[in-house]
């Protein structure tokens, strides 16, 4: 029972990990260029990642 919870936490972790990068890349490849990279931005990107 333990390895089953074991690997299961593995794939999860690793599962959030990619969604993680997925969306930040898709975060940033669609905001302006133009803009000023602010520290307020990925402080609002994490609260909008955890309403979903």
């Amino acid at each position: 029972m333990m390895d089953y919870i074991r690997r299961y936490k593995k794939v999860m972790i690793i599962i959030s990990i990619i969604l993680l990068t997925i969306g930040s890349w898709y975060y940033l490849a669609t905001r302006k260029i133009e803009e000023e990279p602010q520290k307020a931005d990925l402080v609002f990107f994490i609260n909008t990642w955890e309403d979903v």
